[in-house]
């Protein structure tokens, strides 16, 4: 039960990290070249590291649903991802969280405990 867990925050991690990085790899631009011969296309290195975090996120989710219901896994991964994105976003892109939106966590992080109460 605790290699599973563990693997959702993971998850969760890699999933919202990897999409903090695309945001900043497509800030530094993509750039698609055509020749008579060939395309090219070159990729900022942030862009290609959130690629490859978000493909861990998706096979590690596949690992996450194997192992808890789909009922539990997608609400709560969905929630914490989220927060992580907020997370993420203020201290690598800078970004303002309004009182709102930290209103709208709070409810959030609510709901998840709600949800793992007994029954």
């Amino acid at each position: 039960m605790v290699a599973s867990i563990l693997l959702m925050i993971i998850y969760v991690g890699c999933s919202a990290l990897g999409l903090t990085l695309l945001k900043m790899g497509l800030n530094d631009g993509v750039k698609l070249t055509f020749s008579t011969a060939c395309m090219e296309m070159k990729l900022p290195m942030l862009l290609f590291a959130g690629i490859l975090l978000y493909i861990c996120s998706f096979l590690l989710n596949m690992l996450v649903m194997s192992r808890f219901n789909l009922s539990y896994v997608y609400p709560v991964s969905a929630a914490l991802i989220y927060i992580a994105i907020v997370v993420f976003s203020v201290i690598l892109l800078k970004e303002q969280v309004s009182r709102t939106q930290m209103i709208g966590m709070a409810v959030i992080l609510v709901g998840i405990v709600i949800m793992n109460l007994k029954k």
